[in-house]
């Protein structure tokens, strides 16, 4: 992912932030199949995403902060296959995705190098 914070400072070792990134995310699986396993299949799904995320951060020392985050990130990779079983006719070609969207929170202690 690509992105780019804006940081707006309340005092000397505190601030709020805002960020928003840019990426594509890959998801490799491995389906088994228990009934004639030399029917597994590896397969990769593919997405564009995005992230905004608030946060704030208190600076510990000179290389180390605190800092507590809430962020929305959006992503639906998915990928595309033939219907083998003869279930439609002609053969369908149907698509298999994963809803990664969603909001999350982290808390930490950020060091610099």
């Amino acid at each position: 992912m690509v992105g780019l914070t804006t940081r707006f400072p309340m005092t000397k070792k505190s601030q709020f932030y805002l960020s928003g990134s840019l990426g594509a995310e890959m998801h490799l699986i491995n389906y088994r199949n228990f009934q004639n396993p030399m029917d597994d299949a590896f397969d990769a799904a593919f997405d564009f995403n995005w992230q905004i995320s608030l946060g704030a951060s208190f600076a510990v020392g000179p290389r180390s902060e605190f800092f507590g985050e809430v962020s929305y990130h959006e992503s639906n990779p998915s990928w595309t296959y033939e219907d083998d079983d003869n279930y439609y006719y002609p053969a369908a070609v149907l698509e298999r995705s994963y809803d990664m969207s969603g909001f999350m929170a982290r808390v930490g202690i950020r060091f610099f190098y």
